[in-house]
């Protein structure tokens, strides 16, 4: 049988670690990717105890055209492409620097936008799916500044043009929206009580975001366009 090979931008911690299991329990072979080689080794060691998994350091920023030549070299199709990596400031957009924007614009829209042009031919012999972590339009701010937060929101602008384009091409695509989705950063699958104890919310637990994408991927006769994951308080 044809490997399926799950391409997984930003996979040495966080949501993307989580993705990049949950895909290689499903049989996935997967290739991550990601600017932590100690994060991503991390990741392999579990992902590998499923399907065959494969490493590349490199910062979708400033490297993208060597990702993109390791990832053919790996794989001449793709069966999933998540988008999860984008950058993070913790100041307010009024105390950032020009350079920091510009950065903030290019992680969270721009080289995402500029990976899926590089791969959307393997995305085609795969009849892949592209999967990308969106900002709620509503509730953007919760993803920090406002300047990433609309990033990722442009992302799922960008995503909703694609499905279009993509659709007679074999391709799905999706729009995984999550409010409060930075307040996952620190937790692990299996962290979700902890998490709730040290929050006082379940926010968005990384065990809802891997449920979603069993879900997306699973479908038969239908595909799932967009998705909201909503975080519920539990008392703040």
């Amino acid at each position: 049988m044809q490997k399926k090979y799950a391409v997984i931008i930003g996979a040495s911690r966080g949501i993307g670690q989580a993705v990049a299991i949950t895909l290689s329990s499903k049989g996935f072979s997967t290739v991550l990717v990601g600017r932590s080689k100690e994060g991503l080794e991390e990741t392999a060691a579990i992902c590998a105890k499923n399907a065959e998994c494969k490493v590349i350091v490199g910062d979708i920023t400033s490297n993208i055209s060597e990702i993109v030549t390791c990832v053919k070299s790996i794989t001449s199709s793709i069966s999933v492409l998540w988008l999860g990596a984008a950058g993070y400031s913790e100041d307010p957009t009024s105390q950032i620097n020009a350079g920091s924007i510009r950065e903030l614009i290019r992680s969270g829209f721009e080289s995402l936008v500029e990976i899926v042009h590089y791969l959307y031919p393997l995305l085609e012999e795969g009849h892949g799916h592209v999967i990308g972590a969106c900002s709620d339009w509503s509730d953007f701010l919760s993803g920090g500044p406002s300047v990433f937060g609309s990033t990722k929101v442009a992302l799922a602008g960008f995503l909703d043009k694609l499905r279009a384009e993509a659709r007679p091409d074999g391709i799905q695509v999706t729009a995984l929206k999550m409010g409060n989705v930075s307040n996952t950063q620190g937790f692990r699958l299996g962290d979700t009580d902890r998490q709730i104890q040290e929050t006082g919310t379940s926010l968005v637990a990384l065990e809802d975001v891997c449920a979603a994408i069993e879900f997306i991927i699973s479908r038969k006769t239908g595909t799932v366009s967009e998705m909201t994951l909503i975080p519920a308080n539990l008392g703040r």
